[in-house]
């Protein structure tokens, strides 16, 4: 039976490299046979070759593309998903592991719940791979961790990352159109939450992916923050910018009002 191509998206900027290594290698072994990966180097005096990502990448078909200058990671994301040919895309961290039923669970959920976007409760794994939190949904009880497939979330999606970018599998004609991504916030937050504003969106229960802590991770709650200034312009600023371009594309949705209010309050 013939598979829709899914294209794995992964912004490179100066990796460690055993990391690289390690998540191009769970990528390669997935159980999902027609795949292909684009690496977008976001690193201008990256010395990494197309060479040395064959050595990383024997299975599957890959594409190595390097900046001219850089974009920051929410351009080079919105860059790759202008390159993907799949029907599906797949977003990629450069340090994470992904379990080997990561693709072909994520394309057989959407299938069948007929969702515009996937994404997936997740392992916790330090710098050395040692698993810190055996599931995220279970560990914490956050609304952003805790919710389920078809549950309307737009309204919450507006405040919170509801689908971290290395769980995420979406529609890539969906994910087109969220284009351009604004800069002020993540492109994992912006597509999860333009993705339940144009339909259905899916949680997987089960943990597919092993995200990494280990101390240079670019998000984070309190990523560059360092005062109560910071914390406003960083978040609370960048969170009504986004809020504001959201509704400018999206006037008709109903959640307006509440995610509005709440923006301004």
């Amino acid at each position: 039976m013939s598979q829709d191509m899914v294209s794995i998206v992964l912004s490179l900027y100066n990796p460690n490299l055993k990391y690289l290594q390690l998540q191009l290698q769970s990528i390669d072994a997935q159980d999902y046979g027609c795949m292909e990966i684009v690496l977008w180097d976001d690193y201008p005096q990256s010395t990494l070759t197309e060479s040395d990502i064959a050595q990383m990448i024997t299975r599957v078909p890959f594409r190595y593309i390097r900046c001219d200058k850089n974009l920051g990671y929410v351009k080079a994301f919105e860059k790759l998903t202008t390159l993907a040919r799949g029907k599906y895309i797949a977003y990629c961290d450069q340090d994470d592991i992904w379990h080997p039923n990561k693709i072909s669970t994520c394309v057989r959920i959407m299938q069948k719940e007929h969702a515009l976007l996937v994404t997936s409760d997740r392992r916790e794994i330090d710098q050395d791979g040692n698993v810190l939190v055996s599931s995220i949904k279970k560990e914490r009880p956050d609304i952003v961790y805790n919710w389920e497939t078809g549950d309307h979330i737009t309204d919450k999606a507006a405040f919170g990352c509801f689908a971290l970018g290395m769980t995420l599998v979406m529609d890539t004609e969906t994910a087109r159109k969220a284009i351009p991504f604004p800069e002020c916030t993540g492109h994992d937050k912006w597509l999860a939450l333009c993705a339940s504003a144009m339909g259905k969106v899916a949680f997987c229960n089960e943990p597919l992916v092993d995200y990494r802590r280990h101390g240079h991770n670019v998000t984070g709650m309190f990523n560059g923050v360092s005062c109560k200034k910071d914390y406003f312009q960083d978040r609370i600023q960048c969170s009504y910018e986004m809020v504001q371009e959201f509704v400018s594309r999206f006037p008709d949705c109903p959640d307006n009002a509440v995610i509005l209010a709440f923006a301004r309050a």
